[in-house]
């Protein structure tokens, strides 16, 4: 599973689409083969067109062996037309490969333009968006209204702003628009939060950035504020020594720019009402109007802490609403360990619900929207007995919904990473060189 941070396409006037990516693409078919009954059953399936489609990316994050936390998280992608041409292109973020606390060799985002006929180009270097940042999350969207579709990379360190130029070519605008963050950027989303028809831009971080204040794996550390005590870096499990973090290290608040509408933009995140003053672990960001008042509103996924709802008041301000809402935490009151999150009207009755997906020995969690303001844990009541929601051990990091004739399934992917460590750790060096780990889809009815 490479593509662990959402990414959103956003355009003023129209609905936000949520497009999330593995190194699987797949093409639905249906079958007319004969049934059982010698008639045809006309079942949906899909089929991995990825080996024929011009595709050639490698997800590279840190160390094979993961002893940073900063290697253990993936890179997004974003599907949008960003040449105008009717078909959705693809762009690919990617990490670095490191040693130690130091990073030794940076690998460009990729920028594939689709052809059509599940054929992709890469234009990467025609485009000009080849940023080698250490890259987590991406957002595209329409900031300075001139009809084209921009781009922003979160990485950790300095992000980046791609300009559209509107003839294939993309120009980087990060200095003068003023959104280069330098912090731990996770994801992103447009947002246009006041209503003025310019898009804003909301960035979550994730821990401070600087990986060699990080301790190494199976030490043992004491978090900055001094109230959890010793934490000693070993996963539970297995008892084994894995990377530190998040829990015991520094969060960053996430950062909010206002558009200024003349391509610049203003920070604006304490002025909005949107600033964190615990610096949750924060990695998700999606954009919803959950109380149907015409007006978005944020919802952010944390690891290993609660997560927020900040309700949009209007006037350019908002109000954290997580706790009461009952969407910071789950029914038993506990924090999880949030990553990947969406939105639908899961039971089609005209309000979005929320589904956020965790880390292991946790299920991903379905909030329903009761309407109010307010939501309810449905997890057990809608997936009764289905303990693989809880059978991955690792994070679900991605999900999305699928249409198959008369039924809807839920489609889950995710990582093994601590899993992963304990198995290579057994294994001899020559046999641990991939830095890459996938687990099977888990698809519930």
């Amino acid at each position: 599973m490479f593509g662990s941070k959402t990414c959103y396409v956003l355009r003023i006037g129209t609905p936000h689409v949520v497009a999330m990516a593995t190194l699987v693409l797949v093409a639905a078919k249906t079958y007319q083969g004969p049934d059982n009954q010698g008639g045809s059953t006309g079942r949906r399936y899909f089929l991995n067109v990825l080996p024929h489609s011009g595709i050639d990316y490698l997800n590279v994050s840190g160390e094979p062996h993961k002893p940073q936390i900063s290697g253990s998280l993936g890179s997004g992608a974003a599907l949008f037309d960003y040449d105008e041409d009717g078909d959705l292109d693809l762009y690919l973020v990617n990490g670095a490969a490191a040693k130690g606390m130091d990073i030794v060799e940076r690998f460009p985002n990729q920028l594939y333009r689709n052809e059509g006929g599940w054929a992709f180009k890469e234009v990467t270097d025609q485009a000009g968006v080849g940023d080698k940042g250490w890259g987590f999350g991406c957002a595209s969207g329409d900031y300075d209204n001139d009809g084209d579709l921009d781009l922003y990379v979160t990485n950790l360190g300095p992000n980046v702003l791609y300009k559209n130029q509107g003839d294939g070519t993309f120009v980087n605008v990060t200095a003068s628009a003023g959104v280069g963050h330098t912090s731990w950027g996770a994801s992103a989303a447009w947002v246009d939060h006041d209503g003025d028809g310019d898009l804003d831009l909301y960035v979550t971080n994730y821990v401070d950035p600087s990986l060699k204040k990080i301790p190494l794996p199976g030490t043992s550390i004491v978090h900055a504020a001094g109230l959890l005590g010793d934490i000693f870096c070993r996963f539970k499990e297995i008892e084994a020594p894995v990377f530190c973090g998040p829990t015991g290290l520094v969060g960053a608040s996430d950062v909010f720019y206002r558009n200024n509408g003349d391509g610049t933009f203003s920070e604006a995140t304490e002025a909005s009402g949107l600033y964190d003053p615990s610096q949750a672990f924060s990695l998700g960001v999606v954009v919803l109007d959950y109380n149907d008042d015409g007006r978005p509103d944020l919802y952010v996924a944390s690891d290993a802490v609660s997560n927020f709802l900040f309700m949009n008041q209007g006037k350019g301000k908002f109000k954290e609403v997580g706790l009461s809402a009952g969407v910071a935490r789950n029914e038993y009151g506990r924090a999880e360990g949030s990553m990947g999150l969406g939105t639908s009207d899961i039971n089609g009755d005209g309000k979005i619900d929320l589904f956020v997906t965790n880390y292991s020995h946790e299920t991903s969690t379905l909030y329903m929207n009761l309407g109010g303001g307010l939501f309810a844990d449905r997890t057990e009541a809608v997936f009764p007995g289905r303990p693989s929601l809880m059978s991955l051990a690792g994070p679900l990091v991605s999900w999305t919904w699928i249409s198959m004739g008369t039924r809807i399934y839920l489609l889950l992917m995710g990582t093994s990473i601590h899993r992963w460590i304990s198995e290579a750790k057994r294994r001899t060096a020559s046999e641990t060189r991939s830095s890459r780990t996938r687990e099977p889809a888990v698809l519930s009815k």
